[in-house]
């Protein structure tokens, strides 16, 4: 594949006086194909929204908001960051959103904007077909995790599918291919691999044209390479921890490192699962148990033939063998040594061959058989996961927050746990809610290691602490699961009662997005009139 590809001019001759408006059956042609491919997204578009309006966000989700709200200046928000393991951009974003709205749904009014504009540019910018548009339409990571869950991965996305198109279609234009790859690694860790991957891929496509006067210049590759690296120098620095980072929910770094298992197990996620996302039915998200050993058995077998499409669809093009070769070995070291992730992280393989076949699609008139089957599957993952979406809540934080507002709790002292569940009622209610972990009021999640010392066992006495330093005699209390007999038992032996007023379970989300509220006081409940509605 030529590396840089001539680009058309466009013809600026005058018209003649006898013509008016004169239109060549080209230029007619492209207004049908255009009109022809918008008819065609409109559908998808119309469908991913209404999956977004139905979408109940979790806490995930409405974490990077709740900071957004908190931060009064950007300058916050880079402070807040070092407790996240997230880079700046997507958080700068959702700041001015929340200079305008304290509510999540201004989060899901901009994520409409830029899935929106994901499938505008497949659907209109792509140079794929229409049966190849709507395979990818329907892939898991384009019609669900990208799009409809609101997170960073969705602005990865879109500036994966801009660069790619400016890459194949304007590839002398070293700067803003630059600026995107630098933004790109600016929205997440993982971001930050594949946007290193597409600017070795490009500089070694341009290094390897022989005439370089049909590339870049040197200059200009020596500028594009300063701007790209120091937005991802800015990048890494906003994902530095802070030394009173909590470990406790993510586990430390190279615990693992001599794991074989483990790195076996890192391989198949990011090489294999790609293409099958979704593995079982029911909670089909993330669903992928922490010690898969029949899993990693069954998919195992499926490495080589994954690996093996690789090289039957790139072989013949270097620059896009090593592409997504070296996405691959960088996403499975990390995987391996630093964070083994999840279903969203796995899909950065997914992308890297998106980039890959979308070049090989601009040099050849239709794609590879191959690329046809790897499509299909995550197709088929993209097309159960969206109706399932539809069978149970993704999380039941909405539920429970509007639940508290319609019997008017809302209001009423809170106390739960785990912090990592209640985070996302009090951001919903925009309110602080007291935490056991760090026997404190916040109305966010932040990360940090005075949640560390908590332990269940500790639930019945911290109780007790939340109701002395809350001074009340009775509050709400929230958890993702219900208090056992022993549990109740020992925070009556101190005095307290305990009721159940409701429970939201069920959800998509297995860990962390059922809840249960109990009303737990002394004797006297009638201060804070917590009646049932």
């Amino acid at each position: 594949m030529p590396a840089y590809p001539t680009a058309s001019v466009a013809n600026t001759s005058k018209p003649r006086s006898t013509d008016f408006y004169p239109k060549s059956r080209e230029t007619v042609f492209a207004m049908s194909k255009r009109a022809g491919d918008l008819l065609l997204t409109a559908p998808f578009i119309t469908l991913f929204l209404i999956q977004l309006v139905h979408h109940e966000m979790w806490r995930d989700e409405l974490y990077a908001f709740g900071i957004a709200v908190a931060s009064p200046t950007l300058s916050s928000v880079f402070w807040h960051l070092h407790y996240e393991g997230h880079p700046w951009l997507w958080y700068a974003l959702l700041w001015v959103v929340s200079r305008f709205t304290t509510s999540p749904v201004g989060m899901k009014a901009l994520q409409a904007v830029i899935g929106t504009a994901i499938y505008l540019v497949i659907g209109v910018g792509s140079p794929f077909s229409r049966l190849e548009k709507i395979l990818l339409f329907l892939c898991y990571y384009i019609s669900f995790e990208y799009t409809v869950i609101s997170r960073m991965y969705g602005v990865v996305l879109l500036l994966t599918l801009v660069y790619i198109r400016q890459r194949t279609l304007h590839p002398e234009r070293v700067l803003r291919g630059a600026l995107l790859l630098g933004l790109m690694a600016s929205t997440d860790m993982m971001a930050v691999f594949l946007s290193g991957a597409l600017f070795i891929e490009y500089n070694f496509s341009a290094l390897a044209v022989r005439d370089m006067a049909s590339g870049p210049g040197k200059r200009q590759l020596a500028w594009g390479a300063l701007i790209y690296l120091g937005l991802t120098g800015l990048s890494v620095w906003s994902l530095t921890p802070r030394p009173d980072i909590s470990w406790q929910s993510y586990g430390h770094p190279f615990q693992s490192a001599a794991d074989p298992k483990h790195f076996f197990g890192a391989v198949v996620r990011y090489v294999v699962l790609p293409y099958f996302p979704v593995l079982r039915p029911g909670s089909f998200w993330n669903a992928f148990p922490t010690h898969p050993n029949h899993h990693l058995v069954c998919l195992g077998i499926s490495l080589p033939l994954i690996l093996g499409s690789y090289y039957v669809l790139f072989h013949r093009h270097r620059n896009l063998l090593l592409l997504v070769g070296l996405t691959i070995v960088v996403l499975v070291a990390f995987g391996h040594l630093i964070f083994l992730g999840s279903v969203r992280h796995y899909g950065f393989t997914f992308l890297a061959f998106l980039a890959a076949i979308w070049f090989l699609r601009s040099q050849s008139p239709r794609l590879p058989t191959l690329a046809y089957v790897l499509l299909g599957l995550t197709a088929v993952s993209g097309i159960y996961a969206g109706l399932q979406a539809w069978q149970r809540p993704f999380s039941n934080a909405g539920s429970t927050a509007r639940w508290l507002i319609t019997n008017h709790l809302d209001t009423a002292p809170i106390v739960g746990t785990p912090d990592t569940a209640v985070a996302s009622i009090a951001i919903l209610l925009d309110r602080p809610i007291y935490m056991l972990e760090c026997s404190c009021s916040d109305r966010y999640m932040l990360f940090s290691n005075r949640r560390d010392s908590f332990r269940e066992s500790q639930i019945p006495d911290r109780i007790v602490t939340a109701m002395r330093e809350l001074h009340v005699t009775s509050f709400l209390y929230l958890c993702s699961v219900p208090l056992s007999t022993e549990e109740q038992s020992a925070i009556s032996n101190k005095g307290l009662t305990v009721k159940l007023l409701a429970s939201f379970t069920g959800a998509q989300i297995i860990v962390n997005e059922d809840f249960h509220v109990y009303r737990i006081g002394d004797v006297d409940q009638s201060s804070l009139a917590l009646s049932e509605r």
